[in-house]
Formats: C-alpha cells, structure tokens, sequence
C-alpha cells in the first residue's frame, strides 16, 4: 500500500514538475502576425523555367505575379544558411555530398539544375541573406522553412534572429518547420519574429509525438504565429479548431484549382507549385 502511495506522489511530482517548467519557459505568442494570411505562396520559387529555390526562380515568380513565395535552408560547414532544400546534392545541383561538408564559398562553386527540366544550369545556391535582400528589392513575402537535417539548431537560430534584424525583416517573412526547436530557439533569440510550426499528415516519429504538436499547448508553448498542415490534415475541423485558437494557417501543397479556392481566406494562406491552373 505504501508503495502505491509513493508511486502516485512520484507521479504528482512529476506531472507538477512538468507544468512548472512549461510555465516558466513558454513563450509569447507575436502580437503582430503581418501580412501572412490569405496568401498564395508559390513553392521554392517558379521552378517551371529555374532551378528551385533559386534567385532566378525569385525573380521569375515576381513576373509571374507572385506576392510570396517559399524557400529551404540549410546549415553550410562554416555555418552559413544556405537557400537548398535537399541535405545532400545530388537532386538540384551537379554536385556530390552532404550539404554540411562544404563550406559556402564551396557550395557556391555548384551549378543549379533545373530539375524540371534536368538541365544544368548557370545558377549557384544562394545565401540566405542574398535571397532577402532579393526579396526586399523585389517586394516579395518569404517562407523560410528550416530543414529538419540541418546540424546546429541554436547557431542557425543565432544567425535567423541577427538577419532578420539586420534587415528589419518581421512584416516581410516568417520561419517555418518541422521541428520545434528550431522555432523555439529562433524566438527565444528573437521573439518578433513569426514562426510557423509544419505538420506532416504521416510523419515519420510516433503517433504520441504527433498527438503532442497537434495540441494547443504546444503552439503556445512554442509561442508560433501560424500551423502549417499537410493538405491532408487540413479537413474544415482541422482549420476552425486552429482559426479559434486565433492562429494563421499555411497549408501546403496544394495544385488543385478548386481546392485552392476553398481553402483560401482571410486567415488561411497556401503553398502550391503553380500559381495558376493544376499542376
């Protein structure tokens, strides 16, 4: 008896433990979103003619009438974010290896290739800072989503928080991700910076650890401005019970004509691969 006692007081512990920590190092929700709902981001740029995530791609979506677009990035060796999706090569350049074994002086010696097309191009991987300034000339809204491979999440956050700084970047972009520290050191660093937590509708980790991000609690505790759902998770339940909690929502992707039209909103963003007709 008096072990089950103890277990329980163990427990009660625990669980009191857990919600002291949760209230002392939660975050706060930003204020001021910006401009982010109601948005057609075009994904990694217009890659129908350029190399995806690109500077062409930027500018070639500008022409085509874009207002945002969406774009990748990774850590280099010496601790550059670097505009790629991929972790390796090997898909969008005529490169070989991993994204993180190079430097940016090296990665920038890579031709782009236009993988639409499989051609190669003149095109090299941009920084990140390069890419938002091209943004601020161009007038476009960013999504930075920061990949989940990259190797050091509070460095990369450091160097997010400092750019956006530098550049007064809080109406005209947000960063996003699949994984929640990323978001969690970015405006612990910085907190007028809008984040975007991603969901995928069959991640890769267990359903407990989806069950947990899909909580209000942890968007709180995250302190993010916005989810970002798999096409699949984004039912009319889905994007009423986020929408009460007062948060934006950027679904990806989504090709379909007619399904853009009903999910687009006030309060709802998409990404798609084309800005108009299917894909």
């Amino acid at each position: 008896m008096r072990s089950i006692r103890n277990l329980v007081v163990f427990e009660l512990l625990v669980i009191l433990l857990l919600l002291l920590v949760y209230v002392t190092t939660a975050l706060p929700q930003q204020e001021q979103v910006g401009p982010f709902g109601g948005l057609v981001f075009l994904h990694r740029g217009d890659t129908s003619a350029f190399p995806e995530n690109s500077i062409a791609a930027m500018r070639a979506a500008s022409v085509a009438g874009a207002q945002a677009i969406e774009i990748d990035v990774m850590l280099s060796q010496d601790n550059v974010p670097m505009v790629i999706h991929d972790p390796s090569l090997e898909r969008t350049t005529n490169g070989r290896g991993k994204v993180k074994n190079f430097t940016a002086l090296e990665l920038q010696a890579f031709n782009l290739v236009n993988t639409s097309r499989g051609q190669p191009t003149e095109w090299r991987i941009p920084k990140l800072e390069t890419v938002m300034q091209e943004a601020i000339n161009l007038g476009l809204i960013l999504e930075i989503e920061l990949k989940t491979e990259i190797h050091n999440h509070y460095l990369v956050a450091q160097k997010i928080a400092a750019l956006f700084e530098r550049f007064n970047f809080y109406q005209q972009g947000f960063i996003s991700s699949f994984d929640p520290r990323l978001l969690y050191y970015v405006r612990s660093l910085n907190p007028k910076i809008n984040t975007s937590l991603a969901l995928k509708a069959h991640p890769p980790y267990s359903s407990f650890t989806q069950y947990v991000l899909q909580q209000p609690f942890t968007a709180k505790y995250l302190g993010v401005s916005m989810i970002e759902p798999d096409h699949l998770l984004a039912n009319e339940r889905f994007i009423n019970f986020w929408l009460e909690q007062k948060l934006l929502l950027n679904i990806w992707v989504v090709n379909s004509e007619k399904l853009k039209k009903v999910l687009l909103q006030p309060n709802v963003s998409i990404t798609t691969d084309c800005l108009i007709g299917s894909c």
